[in-house]
C-alpha cells in the first residue's frame, strides 16, 4: 500500500486582523489586566480549536 501524503491548505479570513506572536503581545498589552486575560483567553481557545479539527482530521503538522 502506498503512503498517501494528505494536504490542507489553511487560509486566512479578511475579516480578522493577522498578527505576529510579538505583535499580538504587543497589541493585548494596551488593555487592562482583565481585558488581557479575555483576549489572551479567546486566544488560545482559537488556537486550541483549530489543532484539535486538525487531529481529529489525523494531519500532522511539519515545520519545515
Amino acid at each position: 500500500m502506498k503512503n498517501k501524503t494528505k494536504t490542507l491548505k489553511i487560509q486566512t479570513n479578511g475579516l480578522f486582523a493577522i498578527f505576529s506572536d510579538k505583535e499580538l503581545e504587543k497589541h493585548i498589552k494596551q488593555y487592562s489586566k482583565e481585558e488581557q486575560r479575555l483576549l489572551w483567553l479567546g486566544v488560545m481557545f482559537g488556537q486550541n480549536n483549530v489543532v484539535n479539527k486538525l487531529n481529529k482530521m489525523k494531519f500532522e503538522i511539519i515545520d519545515n
